[in-house]
């Protein structure tokens, strides 16, 4: 699918910044860009298929909800890693858990209560 760079532009822009809270936001974040919903939808879809963006999620201000976060690295034994990662990813408040090749080869990001 072509898409009008244009059109990516705007629409990176909204979806980082002012995503409509609606039924149906794909046709307010149309009406906004001067296209068609079915093309903003489609021109995500691409965007998404081509790795521009990662995902379309909620995110929320943790520290004005009343939460404390944290980043966390740690030193894992590799024979344990997958098992230590799936273990800590369980948890509700983890939101990112990556391995990295570096001493602490695994951290995440956990938000509490």
């Amino acid at each position: 699918m072509t898409t009008d760079s244009k059109l990516e532009k705007k629409l990176l822009g909204d979806l980082q910044t002012d995503f409509p809270l609606a039924a149906r936001p794909y046709l307010q974040l149309a009406k906004t860009c001067g296209s068609g919903e079915q093309e903003v939808i489609e021109t995500i879809s691409d965007l998404l298929a081509r790795g521009k963006i990662r995902r379309i999620s909620a995110n929320f201000d943790s520290k004005a909800l009343g939460y404390v976060s944290a980043l966390v690295g740690a030193e894992v034994a590799p024979a344990h890693l997958e098992a230590v990662a799936d273990y800590v990813s369980r948890h509700p408040g983890v939101t990112h858990n990556y391995e990295r090749f570096h001493t602490f080869n695994l951290w995440f990001t956990i938000a509490v209560y």
